[in-house]
């Protein structure tokens, strides 16, 4: 069956209860699903690491091309506290996903009108079937990871007919089985063979071990030293940013006048004022309070890295930057 995306048609909705009512009444006990696929299969949480460091970032990339992907489910995790990835792949998972949606009799079966029914209840229904939410992680699993899981379970409907659900997994506890050739899915029962196509998995995937095209493994870099240059502008601006006070005081004045001095100097923060004694002569005897500015200029070189770093972002993942700068080095 083919899914194109179209406006559905009026009458659709009462035509969909009327056949999902006729299913009802043709089950038999032995058409219901097993106990077990009933039950979503469980599992942990996958933690959170918020920061990282080079060769932490490496070694998850090394371990995700070796069929291991815990350790880059925690760093696409933490790439959602970057300014630009959450927004790109929120734009391209709903800007895909608003589109309406209908699904189309498979090849042969154009003509069958049960077919062309059958097309249009799972048109209505596919949101119910699969939710929105786990539509757009499944989406954004799939660009990332290469690959995106999906757990389908049985629940009874309101006419009492039994319908799919389908869930989108934690690749977290998706692993590449090198003898099956195969995943295979850590849950709290214990390891779970993946088997696409048995009832209860779906795979998404971009060709074989399309872990190995996830956008993670040339993100993951790139979004590390973006988060570097924003630390280093930021402790930049609080060293530059500030300029360096310059007090002096008669080498000759009492030491309780210094201290009094001093407290001034040190109060400016919360008072933008300061009383300045003038002693008399030439030879160091008087009060100043001068400040010396950083003229350097090189900040430059932190706003054209994450620059550069964004459009790569945009570039990489929607195949242009168009809708994200503005000027003339759109691509």
């Amino acid at each position: 069956m083919a899914a194109s995306r179209s406006p559905s048609r009026p009458g659709q909705h009462a035509e969909s209860k009327r056949a999902v009512a006729l299913q009802k009444r043709r089950l038999r006990d032995g058409d219901e699903p097993s106990a077990a696929s009933r039950v979503r299969i469980g599992n942990w949480s996958p933690g959170i690491k918020s920061t990282w460091t080079v060769a932490e970032v490496k070694s998850a990339l090394l371990q995700h091309e070796q069929g291991s992907f815990q350790l880059s489910a925690q760093l696409v995790d933490a790439m959602w506290r970057d300014d630009r990835i959450p927004v790109l792949l929120n734009g391209l998972s709903r800007g895909l996903l608003g589109l309406p949606l209908t699904c189309q009799p498979p090849k042969g079966h154009e003509g069958d009108p049960y077919a062309k029914k059958l097309a249009d209840d799972w048109a209505e229904w596919w949101e119910r079937v699969f939710p929105v939410d786990h539509q757009v992680l499944a989406l954004q699993h799939l660009v990332m990871f290469g690959f995106a899981l999906c757990q389908v379970t049985w629940v009874q409907g309101d006419l009492g007919q039994w319908e799919p659900r389908v869930w989108n997994e934690q690749p977290a506890f998706v692993y590449w089985d090198e003898s099956r050739q195969g995943y295979s899915y850590v849950t709290r029962e214990g390891v779970v063979p993946v088997e696409p196509g048995d009832g209860r998995w779906i795979m998404f995937e971009q060709g074989e071990r399309g872990y190995l095209r996830g956008a993670m493994r040339w993100l993951a870099l790139l979004w590390l030293i973006r988060q570097q240059a924003w630390f280093d502008w930021a402790r930049w601006s609080e060293r530059h940013g500030m300029p360096l006070l310059l007090a002096k005081y008669p080498v000759v004045v009492a030491e309780d006048e210094q201290d009094s001095f001093w407290e001034d100097i040190r109060a400016l923060g919360r008072d933008a004022s300061v009383l300045l004694p003038q002693g008399i002569g030439e030879k160091g005897e008087g009060y100043d309070l001068a400040l010396l500015e950083a003229k350097d200029r090189g900040y430059g070189g932190f706003n054209d890295l994450l620059s550069e770093t964004g459009k790569a972002f945009a570039v990489g993942l929607l195949g242009q930057n168009l809708t994200t700068e503005v000027d003339a080095g759109s691509f």
